[in-house]
């Protein structure tokens, strides 16, 4: 069985952009800025990563690619770079829905937040189910039920403060995401990239 010892992880669809890359049992990631600069700033990302783990992107196993829910164009930013990398590299392109990169290990009755702006929230707390859009009301009832709620977002905590939610701010969870990539590897599924945004 062919394991996926390389794999690069893009990830700029939330409030907190990342690239993640493992070479064996090497792994480095790196924040993004998700400014005006990102799609320079992860260019030069990219470059840098590579060079300090030797490798090329046609040496990686997989390269997996938030796709959303989150920021039209910083969504668009990350996809396109991470199919372009695919395509030129002959490379197996994994998408993943993005609030799955902040579900924090050895968590149960959970959700995973992001700010759907006028439209509610999302709210994911299955990795195997799209994130739901759901109005705020109905957003707030069904996670008052909930015993941690996790979100990327400075400005979502804000949002809620007033309503006593067991609401924390996360970085970033690499292993529950690598867990479910190594899962799609291994059963290929690869290939389709049905973005998701407010």
């Amino acid at each position: 069985m062919h394991l996926m010892d390389k794999l690069l992880i893009i990830e700029t669809a939330s409030n907190q952009p990342f690239i993640f890359l493992k070479k064996k049992d090497n792994k480095i990631l790196l924040p993004l800025d998700n400014g005006f600069n990102l799609s320079k700033n992860i260019h030069l990302s990219l470059k840098n990563i590579f060079s300090k783990f030797g490798i090329k992107p046609e040496d990686l196993d997989a390269i997996a690619t938030g796709i959303g829910p989150g920021s039209f164009t910083g969504l668009r930013v990350g996809v396109t770079i991470a199919q372009t990398l695919s395509f030129t590299s002959k490379v197996p392109l994994i998408p993943f829905y993005s609030p799955l990169a902040f579900v924090p290990q050895e968590t149960s009755n959970y959700s995973v937040i992001f700010d759907a702006r006028s439209q509610g929230l999302y709210v994911f707390d299955n990795i195997e189910q799209k994130p739901q859009r759901i109005p705020i009301a109905q957003a707030l009832q069904l996670l008052q039920k909930k015993e941690n709620i996790y979100t990327p977002d400075d400005n979502l905590l804000k949002k809620l403060e007033e309503y006593s939610l067991p609401l924390t701010k996360v970085s970033p969870c690499i292993t529950p995401l690598l867990n479910h990539l190594k899962n799609s590897f291994s059963n290929k599924i690869y290939g389709s990239l049905p973005l998701i945004y407010p």
